[in-house]
């Protein structure tokens, strides 16, 4: 484990034994953007820095995008391979260039392309092992809305989704699907423009708005909704650029071959008043860890563990690649009493918002648009079940007994869970 990573394990471990119910800070993820003027526009990486620290996914960013380069200039540029020798890199984003993209005649090819992303490739896991590295699909430019111009927008989309799918497949690695946001939300309505105008490649405020969310997407396989940072955009069509970002990457992640290749902790749980049980579901690792407050390390692939009295506490699993590791931390809620709440706070968090809240007839669930099958249960307050649906994302509450009631859903996929409250009037 790099000294990075130690450094970070420590402190939070110092933090767990001082209190079991302090807030969980994240270590902050070194991140690294590689590109050129697509990648600065309105300094979109800092919009991305901004959204996940909102989100508690705390970033500490470095972006170097001169102005008309692609990867025949990185890859003999000696700045970059000084970012790269800086080290402790955790994400690194390679944006190769417009043309590099379109890898057709009269273009560069692509088999050149890959060749100098190669060079890029080695160099950065040379110094960076564990680091995980995705590259950016850039969207092009549009001159009009005419039929042929649509038509001539998407073949050149076709050809870019196929350079960038030919670079993840050949590397082993994956890409976040910026420009495949910007088509569908341009073929929706061909009068949102997300560029700086007609016949320019650059995003405006709109464009890099969503391409940052979609970076928070493929980067923390989160959804981006919620954050109300615009950046400059109207309050719709923010929330509207992260649901089109969150929909397009995390309803089809294999697509766009995110962590393909890419090892991750995986936990989920189960709790029956102060005693909680924690599936390992982690694959290919090597070994564990659990840290759980006020108790040694424990390394077996399941645990069950008790704790003196209900509150809030931190649980973190490591697990352990060869060098590498990846650390998934939740905080969980205990009642004592049969009721129980978990937020992750790494990357597989089950966000789901419950409304109108108090409710009268029908209880609407805003669900991830990750989650395919889930099945929803409602409770009531002494933890007996009264209703469980599947794929269902409302509860019909009219006729209910005024009071509070417990919802609970489960990601059939992944085992994550959200409970959450809801007072019937």
């Amino acid at each position: 484990m790099s000294l990075y990573y130690r450094k970070a394990l420590s402190l939070l471990l110092l933090l767990v034994t001082i209190t079991s119910s302090a807030s969980y800070a994240a270590p902050k993820k070194k991140i690294l953007f590689i590109g050129n003027s697509i990648t600065y526009f309105n300094d979109m990486p800092r919009i991305f820095r901004d959204i996940a620290n909102q989100k508690g996914d705390s970033v500490d960013l470095t972006m170097y995008a001169p102005g008309g380069t692609g990867f025949q200039h990185h890859y003999i540029d000696p700045a970059v391979f000084h970012h790269f020798r800086e080290g402790g890199w955790e994400v690194i984003v390679l944006q190769p260039g417009s043309s590099e993209s379109v890898g057709v005649p009269p273009t560069q090819p692509r088999a050149l392309t890959l060749q100098q992303a190669r060079v890029l490739i080695d160099s950065a896991l040379h110094y960076n092992p564990c680091a995980r590295i995705l590259f950016y699909e850039i969207s092009y430019g549009v001159f009009g809305s005419t039929a042929a111009q649509v038509t001539q927008y998407n073949t050149t989309m076709d050809n870019i989704r196929t350079t960038a799918g030919y670079l993840a497949d050949s590397t082993g690695l994956s890409f976040a699907p910026a420009g495949e946001a910007f088509r569908y939300v341009w073929n929706q309505d061909p009068s949102v423009l997300l560029w700086q105008a007609p016949g320019d490649i650059h995003p405006n405020i709109k464009g890099s708005y969503m391409a940052s969310c979609v970076f928070y997407a493929s980067i923390f396989h989160k959804p981006s909704a919620g954050n109300t940072i615009y950046n400059g955009n109207t309050i719709a069509d923010a929330q509207y650029y992260q649901r089109v970002a969150d929909s397009i990457v995390l309803r089809y992640p294999g697509r766009w071959r995110i962590d393909t290749n890419w090892h991750r902790a995986r936990f989920s749980h189960t709790a029956d008043q102060l005693t909680v049980q924690l599936h390992n579901q982690s694959e290919g690792y090597d070994s564990l860890k659990w840290f759980l407050p006020g108790s040694a390390p424990k390394t077996t692939a399941q645990v069950n563990y008790t704790f003196n009295q209900a509150g809030t506490y931190i649980l973190q699993l490591v697990a352990y690649f060869g060098a590498c590791s990846d650390t998934l931390t939740q905080e969980v809620s205990l009642s004592g009493a049969g009721g129980t709440s978990i937020q992750s706070s790494g990357s597989h968090s089950l966000q789901v918002q419950l409304y109108p809240n108090p409710v009268n007839q029908m209880l609407q669930l805003q669900l991830p648009a990750s989650l395919r099958r889930f099945n929803v249960q409602l409770r009531d307050a002494g933890g007996r079940l009264l209703q469980e649906v599947r794929n269902c994302d409302r509860l019909n509450m009219d006729g209910r007994v005024p009071g509070l009631y417990v919802i609970r859903i489960t990601d059939q996929e992944s085992g994550r869970q959200f409970y959450g409250k809801v007072l019937k009037r």
